[in-house]
């Protein structure tokens, strides 16, 4: 459900960029990868991203239950990543006679916003007689964060077949980010923001340099660039981890992103968890400037090793790189608590 809206309808749209700030417009417009006239959740001509209205009650609050078959967590349609946004007024779904109608339903102002992020489920593929899974259902729970801006906590429950991305191709390019926070007790999302890592993947190598001022960008690699603050001096674990919940001191993350159910290893090891980026190293300033280059983490959304929707950990002690000879160290590296994290979204 979501709460605190007025009474009546509003327009409720998977929009493009994974981007919550400036009263979520950073989210960019409709998601809409077809580039289609805006329409009706059943409308032929429709956005990806068109999921018509929600409908609050006069206690302010909607309850979602909304099914769909052209969202999807794979390929051209995959929502993951994206933001999912609630407007102040109602959704025309394309019928207002005006251009304004065809692009966003004259559904007004952002009233709140949320990222989609992945769920245990997604790591898991699960048997299916179908061959084409498009069929989700969509539930969200809102919080009302700073600003009266509403946050929309975004669960994707599917219902079958989630099989591995297709093969890796030198030609693939995508990028995302990931803004991370101080790790935070409760069950709110935290707030102090520590740093900022950007990726860019092109082919099937995944590079991570330099400071926040920029991608750079080699001829098969996948860039991430960035620098995280506020940390002691010295070695940080450096991992990605498999959810997008950054509650609970970013324990809400859960474990590496494992999908092949290896032991913890170092980045360059032939056994690690695809989530294994080694240790970031801060200087006496508490600044760490990274630079990593990684062929198992990709941005394909799908794939077996996507990492978009997944949460970005930097932990508080040394990533012993799986060669502790104790079981911490086959499955964390003894690298403690989580200093900051951050969920990683495409742009």
């Amino acid at each position: 459900m979501i709460t605190n809206l007025t009474a009546g309808e509003h327009g409720f749209h998977v929009h493009t960029i994974g981007n919550l700030s400036m009263n979520c417009s950073a989210a960019g417009g409709h998601f809409n990868p077809t580039n289609m006239d805006h329409g009706a959740p059943n409308a032929t001509v429709r956005h990806v991203g068109d999921l018509g209205n929600i409908v609050a009650m006069n206690n302010s609050i909607a309850v979602v239950n909304i099914t769909d078959m052209q969202i999807s967590l794979r390929g051209n349609n995959s929502i993951v990543g994206r933001a999912i946004v609630v407007h102040a007024n109602r959704d025309d779904l394309g019928l207002g006679n005006n251009t304004e109608s065809r692009i966003t339903g004259n559904a007004g102002p952002r009233y709140g916003c949320g990222i989609i992020t992945l769920t245990d489920d997604f790591e898991r593929p699960l048997s299916s007689n179908t061959k084409t899974v498009r069929n989700y259902t969509i539930f969200t729970q809102a919080r009302t964060m700073l600003k009266e801006i509403l946050l929309i906590y975004a669960l994707i429950y599917f219902s079958s077949g989630c099989g591995p991305g297709a093969g890796r191709d030198r030609t693939f390019r995508a990028t995302a980010r990931a803004i991370m926070f101080r790790a935070a007790n409760g069950s709110a999302n935290p707030t102090v923001r520590i740093g900022r890592v950007l990726f860019t993947q092109i082919g099937n190598q995944v590079t991570l340099t330099g400071r926040v001022r920029g991608l750079t960008q080699g001829l098969h690699g996948f860039h991430l660039t960035g620098q995280v603050r506020g940390l002691t001096q010295g070695l940080h674990g450096f991992h990605v981890h498999r959810r997008g919940d950054l509650t609970n001191n970013c324990l809400g993350s859960g474990p590496h992103f494992n999908p092949n159910m290896q032991n913890h290893g170092g980045p360059a090891s032939a056994m690690r968890h695809v989530g294994d980026l080694g240790n970031i190293i801060a200087g006496p300033n508490g600044v760490a400037r990274i630079n990593i280059q990684d062929s198992q983490i990709t941005l394909r959304t799908g794939a077996r090793n996507s990492i978009v929707g997944r949460a970005l950990v930097v932990h508080v002690l040394p990533d012993d790189l799986g060669l502790g000879g104790d079981n911490g160290s086959l499955t964390t590296g003894n690298a403690g608590p989580r200093f900051g994290c951050g969920i990683i979204t495409l742009t």
